[in-house]
């Protein structure tokens, strides 16, 4: 699929509460890398976000 698309990175957001999600990441090669402040709004108020990447062929 990289050589397909030429993709070199890939990147993905996770409320910092998700457990579940974060797991699948974690399981799909993905490492976090950062916090997002205020960058979900949820259940009426903005939260932080844990910023997630892969960098693609490793």
């Amino acid at each position: 699929m990289t050589d397909e698309l030429g993709l070199h990175r890939a990147e993905a957001s996770t409320h910092l509460e998700n457990l579940p999600s974060q797991r699948v990441l974690r399981r799909n090669g993905f490492s976090p890398y950062g916090v997002a402040h205020s960058s979900i709004f949820l259940d009426g108020s903005w939260r932080d976000g844990l910023l997630w990447e892969r960098v693609l062929g490793d």
